[in-house]
């Protein structure tokens, strides 16, 4: 008996033992690779977990100098789920969260984010500490260190991944960024999802609150935030060339429609449907979307927009005419309009006609400089 039970012993162990190998194997299988693990910098393949693995107790020994603290754990995930919209609990030790040029690697045997130094130091420790600070504790000293220091971290955290949740970032960003230009848009306010281009939504109405106190253009007459807004013109024009590229493309563009028209470029929209008469279908038949400012424009003012009437176009022997601000020549010139370019004339009764330009912009132009198609 005393054999027997020696040997049950040995094999429950044995059995427990195999359990806890299978329960070890089971959880390796479950556990998700980041796919940006080995990053290519310029043809030349980074393996971040192998760089880990090697310098883990240099990091911390680095960090240590800065006096860091390590999160909970909780707080550790919650934060990154936060910060990057990332869950991050199924993930292996080593997670690159984007294939950035300055990737956030998170090492979770430290509750730690590494973060690489734009001047090429490898592994600097009042940087990595600095940003830990600010991400897991909201450290404001941190934050005024990183936006004197390291700005271009914090516009990942906005551009990469399209973190909206606090406004003193977004405003800090926004400052440093030409919303003139088609591609900062892009970056800024799509986002790759499914292998295709899904819009943020928030981003866009953060663009407004933040850049344009929210302000909305009460009639068409008066433009909020032309040389932003008439840039979206450009960003659907993009969808409907590459509109497989885009997510759900013909409710990207009524989103953007909607914002044009609360900013009171009404020449834009009437362009854009005018050469795309069929996308109005598109719009009754789905209720615009549910845009009330859309949905009233289209209804309301579209037929009777200046599309529908005689049409007026810059004539210049020049190549170009001066939008001016009054109706002099030694008035402020707001804009520079090209030869053929369409304009959509308020008041043509005197020597100066009132117009506003496609991009927004509302001005005075000396007559002889417009024809009538």
């Amino acid at each position: 008996m005393k054999y027997i039970s020696i040997s049950l012993i040995i094999l429950s162990a044995s059995c427990n033992g195999q359990h806890e190998k299978n329960q070890k194997m089971n959880r390796q299988i479950k556990e998700k690779i980041s796919s940006f693990n080995i990053f290519n910098d310029g043809g030349m393949n980074i393996n971040f977990e192998k760089f880990i693995i090697d310098n883990k107790e240099r990091i911390r020994s680095e960090v240590n100098k800065y006096g860091y603290k390590v999160p909970a754990t909780t707080t550790f995930y919650d934060k990154i789920k936060f910060y990057y919209n990332w869950d991050i609990k199924d993930y292996t030790n080593v997670i690159v969260l984007e294939n950035d040029m300055f990737p956030v690697v998170v090492i979770k045997d430290y509750n730690l984010i590494y973060i690489e130094n734009a001047d090429g130091k490898e592994i600097d420790g009042q940087l990595i500490s600095y940003y830990n600070k600010f991400i897991f504790y909201d450290d404001k000293p941190s934050l005024t260190w990183l936006k004197l220091r390291h700005p271009y971290l914090l516009d990942d955290l906005v551009f990469v991944y399209g973190f909206t949740e606090n406004n003193d970032i977004l405003k800090f960003v926004f400052s440093r960024s030409n919303f003139e230009s088609k591609s900062v848009l892009i970056e800024l306010l799509f986002q790759n999802h499914e292998s295709k281009l899904k819009l943020r939504e928030k981003m866009v109405k953060k663009l407004r609150e933040i850049k344009f106190n929210n302000e909305i253009s009460t009639d068409y007459g008066v433009v909020v935030g032309g040389d932003v807004y008439s840039t979206f013109s450009d960003l659907i024009q993009e969808i409907r060339k590459k509109t497989n590229e885009f997510q759900k493309s013909d409710y990207q563009i009524a989103f953007l429609l909607n914002e044009i028209i609360l900013s009171g470029i009404t020449g834009i929209v009437d362009e854009d449907l005018d050469e795309n008469p069929n996308y109005i279908k598109v719009l009754k038949d789905n209720n615009y979307y549910g845009f009330a400012r859309l949905k009233n424009y289209l209804e309301d003012e579209y037929s009777n927009s200046f599309s529908d009437k005689s049409k007026y176009k810059i004539n210049d022997p020049d190549g170009y005419t001066n939008l001016r601000k009054e109706k002099n020549t030694s008035s402020e010139i707001l804009q520079k309009i090209n030869t053929g370019s369409e304009v959509q004339v308020f008041d043509n009764s005197g020597d100066w006609w009132l117009i506003q330009t496609k991009e927004g912009k509302k001005g005075y132009v000396y007559k002889t400089k417009i024809k009538e198609d």
